[in-house]
C-alpha cells in the first residue's frame, strides 16, 4: 500500500478544518444535534447502566456462612493416576478391493 506524502495530508487536514470552521460560522445549529448525541453517548458510556445493574451487597449471617461451608465439597489435592490399557491391537484385513491408480497417458 502506498503512503500519501506528508504535505498532501497536511493540505487535506487544513482544507477540512477550513470547511468545518466555515460551516460552523454560517450555520452553527447544523452541528448541534450531533454534538448533543455525542454528549449523551459519552454520558451513558461513563455513568450508564452498569451502576444500575450492580447487585446490592447483602451481608450473610454466620449461620448461612457455616451452612455454605459444610455444603462445599472438599478439595482433592492429588488426582488419581490413569492406568494404561493392556489390550493388544491387531489389524484385520478387509474385503475391499484396492482402487486402480489412474495414470495419465
Amino acid at each position: 500500500m502506498r503512503r500519501f506524502p506528508s504535505w498532501f495530508m497536511i493540505a487535506l487536514i487544513a482544507l477540512a478544518t477550513i470547511g468545518l470552521v466555515g460551516t460552523i460560522i454560517s450555520n452553527p445549529t447544523y452541528f448541534l444535534i450531533p454534538l448533543v448525541l455525542a454528549v449523551i453517548i459519552f454520558a451513558l458510556y461513563k455513568w450508564g447502566p452498569k451502576r444500575a445493574a450492580a447487585k446490592p451487597r447483602i451481608k450473610k449471617s454466620a449461620r448461612t456462612e457455616a451452612k455454605i461451608k459444610r455444603m462445599q465439597k472438599p478439595v482433592v489435592k492429588h488426582k488419581a493416576e490413569r492406568r494404561r490399557s493392556t489390550a493388544s491391537l491387531t489389524v484385520i484385513d478387509g474385503n475391499k478391493s484396492k482402487p486402480k491408480s489412474k495414470t495419465n497417458s
